[in-house]
């Protein structure tokens, strides 16, 4: 456990409070679990914020303004200064029925966030097989592979959104390849929008002539 929860909504995300570290300690897209009183929750850590409250901003400005040694206000950093994390709710596993279902409620006050552990990953994605469940990658600080189900993914169009430079046209390909690797007997269509035009200007059609995209 290393931070409690103290606000959120459901429409809008939890935040936690920093009990153990830093804000060093966490990082942007780590994967955490928060202990309910009925199950667990999977969240995304999306934000990592500092707070501004008048206390806060009178310790630092006394700090700068003083002869003080830093050494004295290191014990503010965890006691006072608060370092708050904004989380994204992913999914909940309900622990009376052993089922996982879709966020529809948010855990209580002060409850428990901490890291979400190799065996609680696979909880909530699943082990790949290479048959249904193809692994497209770990997550931050984690040895498990998260798998992706072909068969649900391919039942309607999908996208893949994030900024500039996160990997999108890497993950793009690699999904293709393993729709193309796991196709017994489909058929399976691939038509790629790319509004960036990271495919190229030109395709070539079933017979190979080119044509422009």
């Amino acid at each position: 456990m290393f931070a409690k929860i103290v606000s959120g909504s459901l429409s809008k995300g939890l935040t936690a409070a920093i009990c153990n570290g830093g804000p060093e300690d966490r990082k942007i897209g780590e994967l955490t679990i928060i202990n309910g009183v009925k199950g667990k929750f999977l969240a995304l850590i999306s934000d990592i914020t500092l707070d501004n409250s008048a206390l806060s901003r009178r310790i630092v400005e006394d700090s700068l303004k003083s002869q003080t040694p830093d050494s004295f206000f290191e014990n503010f950093h965890t006691k006072t200064l608060g370092v708050n994390i904004s989380l994204i709710p992913l999914a909940y596993f309900n622990e009376n029925s052993g089922e996982l279902q879709r966020i529809d409620t948010i855990p209580r006050h002060l409850s428990n966030v901490g890291y979400a552990a190799d065996s609680d990953i696979q909880l909530f994605y699943g082990k790949s097989d290479f048959k249904t469940l193809w692994p497209i990658g770990k997550p931050l600080k984690s040895n498990v592979e998260i798998p992706l189900d072909i068969d649900t993914l391919t039942k309607t169009s999908f996208g893949i959104f994030g900024k500039s430079g996160v990997g999108k046209t890497f993950l793009g390909n690699l999904i293709a390849a393993l729709i193309t690797a796991s196709d017994t007997g489909r058929n399976t269509k691939l038509l790629i929008f790319d509004m960036h035009s990271e495919y190229g200007d030109t395709v070539k059609d079933s017979k190979g002539a080119s044509y422009e995209n």
